[in-house]
């Protein structure tokens, strides 16, 4: 294994969500209505000063949230594109803690009893249990239930779904924090324990000819739009990957 792997402080949460409406629409890009919505009652949540440092982090959704609620896929395609929506656009407002949040395979439409499933990276100093218990934890439990949220909707996800469950990574192993909605308060996970035996040493893994793209890349804004978007560099990569380890 690379030395600096076993250097990287780094907590891995599966989140599962169980449906409880009968109907619901999902947000066409997930993490952006996570981020909104769960850093803004994280925000609400914590003392005055802490509290101040999410919402300055948030301040660029002020607009956005004042927008009405998307509409149903069959209303929204019958909609003068003028027409606002929740989100037009993703502003500059990263959490104040160093995190990642990545969905799982999703559809647009989801029935009662289906599971939602998405992950949540908790980096170096961020990589905190007990904040995870004591912030965002009681946060996933208010968009859950709450039906007062700003842009809470009738057939939108917030307000409709149970946590049924919550996982930390242990190497190749999913440890349970919560099951069947019962919270494990004896799972004190390490910000290490994510590499425990994991095969990560590169003369054992093969030789590698492809890469496969799970998330949105950066692309030169002023390349020529009609042209197809030419995929990073592995240089560019390698120096994205020393920014955040740094």
């Amino acid at each position: 294994m690379w030395p600096i792997i076993k250097s990287i402080s780094l907590l891995r949460y599966l989140i599962v969500w169980r449906v409880n409406a009968s109907l619901i629409w999902q947000p066409s890009y997930l993490p952006l209505d996570l981020s909104l919505t769960l850093g803004t009652i994280i925000g609400n949540r914590l003392p005055t000063s802490d509290a101040r440092r999410w919402h300055k982090a948030l301040a660029s959704w002020a607009e956005q949230t004042s927008a009405p609620p998307p509409s149903p896929p069959a209303q929204r395609r019958k909609k003068a594109k003028s027409e606002k929506t929740l989100v037009e656009f993703m502003p500059d407002a990263a959490w104040p803690i160093e995190s990642v949040l990545f969905p799982y395979r999703h559809q647009t439409n989801y029935g009662e009893g289906e599971l939602i499933l998405w992950e949540l990276k908790l980096f170096g100093e961020s990589a905190d249990h007990a904040f995870f218990l004591e912030a965002i934890l009681p946060a996933m439990e208010e968009a859950g239930l709450s039906a007062r949220l700003p842009w809470h909707h009738p057939h939108g996800l917030w307000g409709h779904f149970d946590i049924q469950a919550v996982y930390v990574a242990r190497g190749e192993r999913w440890e349970p924090v919560i099951e069947d909605g019962r919270l494990d308060l004896s799972v004190r996970p390490t910000p290490g324990q994510w590499s425990d035996d994991l095969n990560l040493n590169p003369d054992t893994m093969g030789r590698l000819n492809r890469l496969v793209w799970l998330t949105p890349t950066c692309i030169d804004e002023s390349a020529d739009s009609r042209r197809k978007p030419t995929p990073p560099s592995l240089q560019t990569i390698l120096q994205a990957l020393l920014v955040r380890l740094g």
